[in-house]
């Protein structure tokens, strides 16, 4: 059965726009027949979040092969696909982990495309393990998408080796300086602001996200960043900017304590946010920056847009 949607606020080609959207019970269709007006509802594409640590009780480092049962809670909070994270974490661990991340889709749940090694090779811990930061090794590969390394702790015949299994590289954790980052093309700088120094003579990951045309994401939550921090960002290279959830394990959940990877946390503590990608995109309003991009930067024509032969599996979102 066709369906059309007529709407004021439809996400097509980066922006909203007045129009009509297509579809039957499996893509969206170039033609049709206008059966609703959804009027000032807004149409967009589900959501992509690069950076999923958990959520829901669930700690993807320690447990990952609760990974569809997180798939299917995320697809609830408007996800349509999603990178599953892995933080630094013993060598050894790493092969059994990540046969559970292979890319697919879930039923009833938001689509794995492979997981996202945030570490080992990291110069600044953040909320991981420092024990378990390490240089260049030998590390498990299969199913990974997306690593977040520091440029400085690999070699770039590595990097090179990473490009051709087709990983995205992105810079992180890191005290590389601007050159560094230029001369390896780095596509990608992993929470701006966050685990990274910034002096005003000596720049490194942050001038190199602002002022070169590469993608950087932001924990758009306010506690990761401020609004004001945010909004700096954005101004200086809008069409970079990518929003990530960071979702941590206690996310709806009413503990108190959690663990993510090995260690123990305190609610509130700064590990991983407590915010979704979809109330994240809701705050700043930035709709492409939770699918055009990350769906450009990971090669995935099918997801991120409205287009005919897209997924007719859309959000629909009223202001009440």
């Amino acid at each position: 059965m066709v369906l059309g949607f007529k709407s004021n606020h439809i996400f097509k080609n980066g922006s909203f726009q007045k129009g009509s959207i297509f579809f039957d019970e499996k893509q969206i269709l170039a033609k049709g027949k206008v059966t609703e007006d959804l009027n000032e509802a807004f149409i967009l594409p589900r959501l992509i979040d690069l950076q999923v640590n958990g959520g829901f009780g669930i700690d993807l480092t320690s447990e990952p092969e609760r990974v569809e049962e997180l798939a299917k809670h995320l697809y609830e909070w408007g996800l349509g696909a999603f990178c599953p994270t892995l933080i630094s974490m013993p060598l050894n661990k790493y092969k059994a982990a990540l046969k559970h991340f292979k890319p697919r889709k879930v039923r009833g749940g938001a689509e794995i495309l492979g997981a996202h090694l945030e570490g080992p090779f990291l110069s600044i811990a953040g909320a991981h393990n420092e024990k378990y930061l390490i240089n260049e090794t030998d590390i498990p590969l299969e199913n990974v998408r997306l690593i977040t390394l520091s440029p400085e702790k690999v070699s770039p015949s590595f990097i090179a080796k990473l490009r051709k299994k087709g990983i995205v590289i992105a810079a992180g954790h890191s005290k590389a300086d601007i050159s560094t980052l230029i001369k390896l093309k780095i596509p990608m700088v992993t929470h701006l602001f966050n685990a990274m120094p910034f002096h005003h003579r000596a720049p490194g990951l942050i001038d190199y996200a602002l002022t070169q045309p590469v993608y950087y994401s932001l924990i758009a939550d306010n506690k990761h960043i401020s609004d004001s921090a945010y909004e700096i960002a954005r101004k200086a290279n809008p069409d970079g900017l990518i929003l990530v959830s960071d979702l941590a394990p206690w996310f709806q959940t009413k503990n108190k304590k959690f663990r993510l990877g090995d260690r123990e946390f305190k609610k509130g503590e700064l590990a991983g946010s407590e915010m979704s990608l979809l109330e994240m995109v809701l705050r700043t309003g930035n709709v492409a920056a939770a699918t055009t991009r990350p769906a450009q930067l990971l090669g995935l024509p099918h997801l991120g847009n409205l287009n005919p032969k897209s997924s007719s599996d859309f959000l629909i979102i009223r202001h009440e």
